[in-house]
């Protein structure tokens, strides 16, 4: 499973929030990223940039709008912004 690292890139707000940065330990794909996010047990969205976004909560994908082929994308980068136990994830394709 890969690895998430986090980067906080601004202050926490008022609503104990924050945006970070999120490092990749090796290549993935949207699929392995999802199955690392589900494992983290938080809630939230991860949206891909072009292509749509899933709404999860915990360890289960609740609705997306994404097919198979968007799933085996590879990502350039990724953002997240949130605090507590939601965190939304922004993911960047590679072209």
């Amino acid at each position: 499973m890969i690895k998430l690292i986090f980067r906080q890139t601004a202050r926490t707000g008022g609503d104990e929030t924050a945006p970070y940065d999120v490092f990749l330990e090796r290549e993935c794909t949207v699929e392995d990223f999802v199955t690392a996010v589900l494992n983290r047990k938080e809630w939230g969205y991860i949206v891909i940039n072009g292509f749509g976004r899933i709404e999860y909560r915990r360890d289960k994908i609740i609705s997306t709008t994404l097919n198979n082929g968007d799933m085996s994308q590879l990502i350039k980068s990724v953002h997240a912004a949130g605090g507590w136990s939601r965190m939304d994830y922004y993911l960047e394709i590679k072209a």
